[in-house]
């Protein structure tokens, strides 16, 4: 946790993505899917799950291993959470694998290109 301006908190996570542009709000699949009507690529084997959620790693370790693996040519997001994500109108959650994940979408302004 980072203490900011106020007393208060931001968390920050990481993010791997194929295609973000700055600017943009971090979409999940089916978001994606419903503003442009084509199924994005899936980063992943097998059939598609966990579409409604936008997933993120707790560390910077975890996001390059992910890269290196995963996506190449991905993107690492720097994600930074107010403490208080709900009152932004997010809803944070886990997966069955145990990583915090934002529900639909994280709005733009809390989401950074991680500059190495």
């Amino acid at each position: 946790m980072i203490n900011i301006k106020g007393g208060k908190t931001i968390t920050t996570y990481y993010h791997v993505s194929q295609d973000w542009q700055e600017g943009d709000d971090l979409l999940c699949f089916d978001e994606i899917y419903a503003q442009t009507g084509t199924e994005p690529p899936w980063k992943w084997e097998g059939e598609p799950f966990d579409t409604h959620l936008v997933c993120l790693f707790k560390t910077l370790e975890e996001a390059k291993d992910m890269k290196t693996e995963w996506l190449p040519n991905g993107l690492i997001l720097q994600v930074n959470l107010p403490d208080n994500p709900q009152e932004w109108g997010m809803m944070v959650t886990e997966n069955y694998e145990g990583f915090t994940c934002v529900i639909g979408r994280i709005p733009a302004e809390y989401v950074h290109i991680y500059l190495e």
